[in-house]
């Protein structure tokens, strides 16, 4: 009877042990799943938030601040003259319409939002800056592509979406001086001269932009002081 009764013991301690640990594995399993589907919950609802923000600034030269309860990691990648942009380890998808200007990596509670379009000597695009209260850049320049430099830490991303804005407007622009040097007329009744502009926008580039935009605006001056419609 002793030996039944211990062999008892042992099986009810064995039974316990066993169920105890396998409580316990689901307990940890169950924290884990919840934790899980909090931080994409988390990662949704941020995401939102600066998409929200981003829809807002679209058109719009101005700044925003986004603050938040608990640390949150924005991630960007450039991939194919593309931004794609993601909330800690959720989903990275593209921001279409504006070049972010912000480290691959940037942590904080409240980030700042500030959108700029840059014009040289028409609109190219708008860049779009993002700064957190751990990253905090003071003192750039007022030129909006430097500062795009600055805020991105990614020149060569910066430079080829930029080069490739500025080869669309110059298609468009390119096009309508042709459409104009065919029908227009000066206040004298006489064609319009569009050579000259003609040549300024198609040598229009990232590096001479500064020189070749101050020289297009001069252009576009005296076709209107000539009674020539403007190219811009």
């Amino acid at each position: 009877m002793s030996n039944k009764k211990g062999f008892e013991l042992v099986f009810s301690w064995i039974f316990s042990l066993v169920a105890g640990v396998l409580i316990f594995i689901f307990l940890i399993y169950f924290s884990y799943q919840h934790t899980d589907l909090f931080g994409k919950r988390t990662n949704l609802l941020v995401r939102e938030e600066f998409d929200n923000a981003f829809g807002s600034l679209k058109n719009t030269e101005i700044s925003t601040l986004i603050e938040l309860q608990e640390n949150i990691t924005l991630k960007f990648d450039c991939i194919d003259g593309k931004i794609l942009f993601g909330v800690n380890n959720g989903e990275k998808r593209e921001i279409p319409g504006k070049i972010i200007a912000a480290p691959s990596v940037l942590s904080g509670h409240n980030f700042s939002i500030k959108t700029e379009n840059f014009v040289k000597p028409f609109k190219i695009v708008s860049f779009l800056y993002i700064d957190s209260d751990e990253r905090k850049i003071n003192g750039v320049s007022t030129d909006p592509l430097e500062r795009a430099y600055v805020y991105s830490e990614d020149d060569a991303c910066i430079k080829q979406m930029v080069s490739e804005r500025i080869a669309l407007v110059k298609s468009s622009y390119l096009d309508k001086i042709n459409y104009l040097s065919s029908r227009a007329k000066n206040s004298n009744g006489e064609p319009c001269n569009y050579a000259n502009i003609k040549s300024r926008v198609n040598g229009l580039s990232i590096n001479n932009r500064d020189s070749y935009s101050d020289d297009i605006n001069n252009l576009n001056e005296q076709l209107i002081w000539q009674g020539c419609p403007a190219l811009f």
